[in-house]
């Protein structure tokens, strides 16, 4: 039971996470991509994901969003050119009939560009600069979590193909000793109670065999949501890959230390934190700029004249100006937010400080756990062994009439139970492994 509610939970999550914002470069996976494979393995599975998954594009817009705000911030640095136009009619007519109208006419052309501005420009394309990288290592981050993501909804899948096999294993056996039973009870040489308990044990098979193939079609629909697409885009009895009794760790020496100095160098969690620090940096440097001067330079080219739009020489002019502006009280709108913005970059230093010691924490964490379902692994598949050696054992003295029906049967069960721990401990020991790569996250280098 806990097998089973432990595969429905990754499908759960499987189902939830998939609307976890996530990216990576790529085009939707089509139902006809899938349609086509008679085999689906991890790898194929987890590329289908990051290039299908429809959240992934919505992070790339993100992604595009902010390097539009850079080009935003960089058009500040250019000058601006405006044209304004204007007609003016006064009608002044008189109680007497007379008309007095009167049209002004006016054009201009006005460029200004701004000199200094207390270095708020720079500040600004610099906190856009770092957005940019934020979001840039957000999309990676998002992308870590969904390849685990991936591999847990696939393991539970395995897990599930697994239950399959063992209670279609489970059944067959009981029907093959329900028809010797049958066989001797109708010769005489058998009860029927041993007929009636082979029944049972059949049905009881049966209706284990429909959870498992209900844990099954539910994990499959979490991986299809992961994958951006709908379960009848699988084709018809597509098959899973087997589920491996070993792994890469094989090839991998397991250090701590290692471990932690990778996921420092490669976290994209910690990479966002460390931009999100060097915004607020440049958020102080905004606030400052209004203890500053604006300075900006401008010129006009106009033309005005009355009755016409038909502008000549004498109607046309131009002015050059240099303007500094300086705000000289405030009532301490500055300085609040000059001790704001410094508040902020002190949250978001210690922010990233405590990260690190979590991401450490979580190296730690998931070697431990690896460790344990290693030596899990070991000690299920000798227990599988011995449980397989007592049960024919007790076949045997079952028709030697040497022991009874119900030490059969939990003889079997026990066989069964032993290999569904297999099962749990094979898929803990991947998904532990997975858990190392995430946490390190290897598996985007």
């Amino acid at each position: 039971m806990n097998r089973k509610i432990h595969a429905l939970l990754y499908s759960a999550v499987a189902l939830f996470t998939a609307a976890i914002p996530m990216a990576s470069a790529g085009v939707h996976t089509t139902p006809q991509q899938l349609a086509t494979l008679k085999v689906l393995d991890l790898g194929t599975a987890k590329v289908l994901a990051v290039t299908g998954n429809p959240s992934l594009l919505a992070m790339k817009e993100r992604i595009e969003q902010a390097r539009q705000q850079v080009r935003q911030e960089k058009a500040a640095w250019l000058p601006s050119l405006d044209a304004e136009t204007s007609l003016t009619r006064e009608d002044n007519s008189t109680s007497s009939g007379g008309d007095d109208a009167y049209e002004a006419y006016k054009t201009s052309l006005i460029a200004t560009l701004t000199l200094f501005d207390g270095f708020n420009r720079t500040h600004a394309l610099d906190s856009a600069t770092q957005g940019e990288s934020v979001s840039f290592e957000e999309e990676k981050d998002a992308r870590r979590l969904l390849l685990f993501n991936v591999a847990q909804s696939y393991y539970s899948l395995q897990s599930a193909a697994a239950d399959i096999a063992i209670a279609r294993s489970d059944r067959a056996y009981n029907a093959r000793q329900l028809t010797e039973a049958e066989a001797r009870h109708n010769v005489g040489a058998g009860s029927l109670s041993d007929v009636l308990n082979f029944k049972i044990q059949v049905n009881t098979a049966s209706a284990t065999l429909m959870d498992v193939e209900k844990t099954y079609a539910i994990a499959l629909t979490g991986l299809a949501t992961l994958m951006g697409v709908e379960k009848t885009a699988f084709q018809e009895g597509m098959s899973l890959t087997p589920l491996q009794e070993s792994g890469d760790w094989n090839n991998h020496t397991l250090v701590r230390e290692e471990l932690v100095r990778i996921a420092l160098v490669h976290r994209p969690d910690l990479a966002q934190n460390h931009y999100v620090l060097e915004q607020t940096t440049s958020a102080i440097g905004i606030a400052r700029a209004d203890y500053y001067p604006t300075v900006s330079l401008s010129g006009i080219v106009s033309g005005a004249r009355n009755g016409s739009a038909a502008y000549d020489s004498d109607d046309q002019g131009n002015s050059i100006a240099i303007t500094m502006a300086i705000n000289l009280f405030a009532g301490g709108e500055t300085r609040a937010k000059v001790a704001k913005a410094e508040a902020t970059r002190r949250e978001a230093l210690y922010t990233l400080q405590d990260l690190r010691l979590t991401v450490r924490q979580e190296v730690s964490d998931a070697l431990e756990e690896f460790k344990t379902a290693l030596k899990q692994v070991a000690l299920q598949v000798e227990t599988v062994t011995l449980t397989r050696q007592n049960r024919d054992l007790v076949e045997q003295e079952y028709r030697a009439g040497l022991t009874s029906v119900v030490q059969l049967n939990e003889a079997q069960n026990n066989l069964v139970s032993a290999q569904g721990n297999l099962v749990t401990a094979r898929v803990t020991l991947h998904t532990a492994w997975e858990t190392i790569q995430k946490v390190t996250a290897s598996n985007l280098i």
